[in-house]
């Protein structure tokens, strides 16, 4: 059954090929990336070429597979019955998501009443905190008002609107709510420009409850998991390990991707909107932007029909929400171009083709490629970008002026992007996060946050930014303007992960001192061990630890408040102790704390004294993609925690734990880092 299946989809490539359109495609995918560009307004023939052609096939699929060519009952354009039986062919016995496709068929529930059925294939939500929960009171409702980028402007919100409705994407139901739907939520809506020249229209599901609705009722049981930095550089990895200079990559949009997935007739009660300056209610039909269950939903469809066409074409590829790029080269770009189009229009998925480019320097998540120089960047738009966006805030508290916090958290989450790039700098974030956070709560308690049952608009709240947080955002600007620090060859991005070895740290601290064990298994599989105590009693070793971590309270002793600190500094050391030879070997580090182990997974801390000590690591030693901590039970940890406590092994138990390290220089050497500048990255020795 594949073969013919596959024989179908051939000879509907070169049905393509043979026309007028694919001779375009054929010339159109050898220009570079930036000519490709230049003929957004050439695609209508090409559309219509591929929808007659993917018709035709669909047509000749469902006969070999002896299954229904119809949409979905529920109006959505993907073909259920053809998906599952491409599924089955393809992907039988695999643990698959199929259940997903019984939800798009019927009308997707978006998990108020009820919760979806699960995948078993993808990470469970475990939700957020849903205290900033509240009711919205009969005065709110009455004075309904959208967001100011609706109301400044109307017409183009408007307009958009009436698109979705002539779509079939949403309904005008006029200023009076249907039977049955009285309490119906109404959500404000938010415009934001497109570079295509359009307008997105997102909903405020949030601040109207409904989000909280869906994670009060813990009907969503599972999330998304989007590929990073680390996907990018694995498929460019596997792309010229196959083609070497022959490899290109393939990127392709899904167009208006959430409206692909019709939202079940019992929950359209849920999804109203307003039209800015009328009274006008609009209801959505399609999956909304702004609905929390919504990525959820779409990913799951979406990503089924890409392991579906995987299989089929024997590609691989990586999809970020609605972006998918495949690997191909330069003779089969062609080819591959055009099976994958016609298998997603054969299957109800409607592709951008005016976003399509085959290049070697493609953009993935957001991120400037290049197969040439084996390398990734940030694009110099977005560098621009941040720049300009952090230039406003350090020229407002230059001149002592309050700075918008909408503005720092803009600019903070961008920074946080970028830093995927310059990972030893994530660190220096941890200032501006805690900066973010203490503005908030103090914004939070001067409101008293829903006074009187009215929640205000804090789009325009201003304070002044702090001397710590204005300092790392000069800082991280200048980084990322030095190519050599931000730009990432794939190897680093990767490390080397096919070097044989490891490396292992476990460490423990309490309030009389720390100390760890460390081991190393190297290429040739030989074991190297050490150890290090460090016993607060010691006042030279306790002067050192003190430079390095203040105590909280700033007392002559630590206290419980510092010990998630203290943990911190533990696994640094132990860190520091693997010699430099070894350092492109993966490390993972164990710690019985929460808290330091999820500051040396995301590179960065918002509790200050956590953020300093990573900016201290990042300082003497380079940022490095292949650590990993994770969290070891106490119970677990009774070597490390006697060595923390003053215990030392006896002979016979130390000949096993290794060499004793005395880790004085390392203190030494963290409390002299330059944290605040682009500093040396290694420890020297």
């Amino acid at each position: 059954m594949q073969a013919e299946l596959n024989n179908i989809l051939t000879e509907a490539v070169d049905e393509v090929r043979a026309s007028p359109a694919g001779k375009f495609l054929a010339g159109w995918v050898k220009l570079s990336r930036e000519d490709q560009a230049n003929f957004s307004d050439s695609w209508t023939g090409v559309e219509e070429e591929i929808d007659r052609v993917a018709s035709r096939m669909r047509d000749r699929w469902c006969q070999a597979l002896g299954c229904s060519n119809r949409q979905s009952l529920s109006g959505s354009p993907l073909r259920v019955p053809l998906l599952k039986s491409l599924l089955s062919t393809w992907r039988g016995g695999a643990a698959e998501d199929e259940s997903i496709l019984d939800d798009v068929d019927s009308g997707v529930n978006i998990e108020v009443r009820y919760p979806i059925s699960r995948s078993h294939i993808w990470p469970e939500y475990s939700g957020s905190s849903i205290s900033d929960y509240y009711t919205v009171s009969s005065f709110e409702k009455d004075a309904f008002v959208n967001y100011q980028s609706a109301e400044e402007n109307p017409e183009q919100v408007e307009r958009e609107l009436e698109k979705a409705v002539m779509k079939g994407h949403m309904v005008k139901v006029g200023e009076e709510l249907p039977p049955g739907h009285e309490d119906a939520v109404v959500s404000r809506v938010a415009s934001i420009p497109k570079a295509s020249g359009s307008w997105r229209i997102i909903d405020d599901m949030k601040r109207s409850g409904l989000n909280t609705l869906i994670k009060m009722r813990q009907h969503m049981v599972e999330t998304i998991c989007l590929p990073t930095m680390r996907a990018v550089a694995l498929l460019l990895s596997l792309a010229l390990s196959w083609f070497s200079a022959d490899a290109v990559i393939i990127e392709l949009d899904a167009k208006e991707a959430f409206k692909h997935l019709r939202i079940s007739s019992l929950d359209e009660v849920f999804v109203y909107n307003c039209a800015p300056g009328s009274k006008t209610l609009y209801r959505h039909l399609r999956l909304a932007f702004g609905c929390i269950s919504s990525p959820l939903l779409w990913v799951r469809a979406f990503s089924l029909v890409n392991r579906v066409l995987c299989a089929a074409l024997q590609l691989q590829c990586i999809a970020y929400i609605d972006d998918t790029s495949f690997i191909s080269n330069s003779q089969r770009a062609f080819e591959d171009l055009v099976a994958i189009v016609l298998f997603h229009t054969a299957v109800g998925v409607i592709s951008e083709l005016r976003k399509a480019r085959v290049s070697r320097t493609p953009r993935l998540l957001g991120f400037q490629c290049d197969l040439s120089k084996e390398q990734i960047d940030i694009p110099q738009d977005k560098l621009s970008g941040i720049a300009e966006l952090g230039e406003t805030v350090l020229a407002a508290h230059s001149r002592g002026e309050p700075v918008r916090v909408r503005c720092v958290e803009t600019l903070l989450g961008k920074l946080m992007w970028a830093s995927q790039s310059c990972i030893n700098f994530r660190c220096h974030l941890g200032p501006v996060f805690a900066w973010c956070k203490a503005v908030k709560k103090r914004q939070s308690r001067r409101d008293g946050k829903a006074r009187d049952g009215i929640r205000k608009n804090n789009r325009d709240h201003t304070a002044y930014l702090g001397r710590a947080a204005q300092s790392k955002i000069r800082l991280l600007l200048s980084v990322l303007q030095c190519e050599w620090l931000r730009a990432r060859s794939i190897t680093s991005v990767l490390g080397h992960g096919l070097l044989r070895g490891q490396s292992v740290v476990i460490s423990d601290a309490s309030l009389e001192g720390f100390g760890g064990t460390c081991c190393v298994v190297d290429s040739a599989g030989e074991r190297h061990r050490w150890w290090f105590a460090v016993s607060f009693d010691d006042s030279r070793a306790l002067s050192l630890v003190k430079a390095v971590v203040p105590s909280f309270l700033g007392g002559q002793q630590f206290t419980s408040d510092d010990v998630s600190c203290l943990e911190l500094v533990a696994l640094v050391v132990g860190l520091l102790i693997i010699p430099r030879e070894y350092t492109r070997l993966p490390c993972t580090l164990l710690s019985d704390n929460t808290s330091a182990v999820a500051a040396i997974n995301r590179s960065y801390s918002s509790v200050p004294r956590m953020a300093h000590i990573l900016a201290r690591l990042s300082a003497v030693r380079r940022g490095d993609r292949r650590i990993q901590a994770f969290h070891l039970p106490g119970i677990d940890n009774e070597v490390c925690d006697g060595l923390s406590r003053g215990s030392r092994p006896r002979p016979a138990a130390a000949r096993v734990l290794g060499s004793f390290v005395d880790v004085s220089s390392i203190l030494s050497t963290l409390s002299n880092a330059r944290v605040n500048g682009l500093g040396p990255f290694v420890v020297e020795e």
